[in-house]
């Protein structure tokens, strides 16, 4: 991505590093906190879930992001098993809080964390970013490249992380210390 002013693009006026780094405690606390341990050691064992990971660490994509669309994906099977209407604005949010404020002790195959549902996943937690940094979330009429090309350019989002082994690698590293 070319701009203007030189090779690089200018930070968005958005940007805050103190900012972005309490998303990513955030992130990891919340996580860690919500995903069962089993669930985490389930996927770490997964030669497909390491090495479609690992396609992601080689992108600049971090632990606490994928730990994000590894939860995501749990609430949305366990929304889909309550068969909770996700076009119905009011129940789906109702759900979600409930779902969220709840301790999550079911596991899901690894299957469910690879391929064409994982994608969507990753996606999702793209455009949720945004709306985290209080972009208006239009964004049905954006492509996942040109949100993924903004997140890494103008952001940061990719370059942030606290020291650690990562979580899905061979031989898997563990959480970060977050203090």
């Amino acid at each position: 991505m070319t701009s203007a002013t030189g090779a690089h693009p200018p930070l968005h006026r958005r940007y805050n590093e103190a900012e972005a780094l309490q998303q990513i405690r955030n992130r990891y606390d919340g996580c860690r906190r919500k995903i069962p341990a089993k669930q985490i050691a389930m996927l770490q064992k997964s030669q497909e879930f390491v090495a479609q990971t690992r396609r992601l660490y080689e992108l600049g994509y971090k632990d606490s992001m994928i730990v994000v669309i590894i939860y995501n994906i749990i609430m949305n099977r366990h929304l889909a098993e309550a068969g909770v209407n996700l076009l119905n604005q009011s129940e789906a949010v109702g759900a979600m809080r409930e779902f969220v404020a709840r301790r999550i002790r079911k596991t899901y195959p690894v299957g469910a964390f690879l391929g064409a549902g994982f994608e969507r996943a990753r996606i999702t937690f793209l455009s949720t970013v945004l709306i985290t940094w209080g972009f208006h979330p239009r964004l049905q009429v954006v492509e996942p490249a040109v949100i993924e090309a903004f997140l890494r350019h103008r952001m940061r989002f990719f370059e942030l992380d606290f020291p650690h082994d990562p979580l899905f690698d061979s031989p898997p590293g563990d959480w970060p210390a977050i203090e």
